[in-house]
């Protein structure tokens, strides 16, 4: 209930959704632990892995997109796996004037990418990730990029700028 509604927060969350969280507060559930939890508290090696990803983050077309990469090389750096990329994929995706955010994860091989998705202001994240055999939400989406390196994440960054250009027109 909580992490499928952004902690209630996502425009698509439904009235029954927030009718069952007013049950589970009523209830006594403790909303203060869960959230921290779940959304606030990270260990210190997962902290490391953000400042790496995060410094190297890349805007493409005119700023409307940002992709940030986690590779093999991040995880052995900071004692962490592919397990712990979860959600900072939102830090690109709330930077003002970003509509298309996208995370790539190097896979074990180095020959593949696992890429994660996130769009707001009527871009579509599942038409991306179409492009690539993905699929998902209109908000949500991911898929598996075939090709490993700067080839794999060139293709993303054509795809992504192409997709943004035909966007706006």
């Amino acid at each position: 209930l909580i992490t499928d509604s952004g902690a209630l927060t996502f425009s698509n969350t439904s009235v029954e959704t927030l009718n069952i969280a007013a049950k589970l507060a009523a209830y006594g559930v403790d909303r203060y632990t869960i959230i921290q939890k779940l959304f606030k508290e990270i260990r210190r090696e997962v902290f490391q892995l953000k400042l790496r990803v995060l410094s190297r983050a890349e805007f493409l077309a005119d700023g409307k997109c940002g992709l940030i990469v986690f590779k093999q090389s991040d995880f052995a750096a900071t004692g962490t796996t592919d397990l712990d990329t979860e959600g900072m994929i939102n830090n690109i995706v709330n930077i003002e004037g970003v509509s298309l955010a996208i995370a790539a994860s190097e896979r074990d091989d180095m020959n593949s990418y696992q890429v994660s998705v996130r769009a707001k202001d009527g871009v579509n994240a599942a038409a991306f990730a179409e492009k690539f055999g993905g699929g998902g939400h209109i908000c949500a989406s991911g898929l598996r990029l075939l090709k490993g390196g700067e080839e794999g994440l060139n293709e993303l960054r054509t795809a992504a700028e192409e997709f943004l250009s035909a966007q706006d027109k």
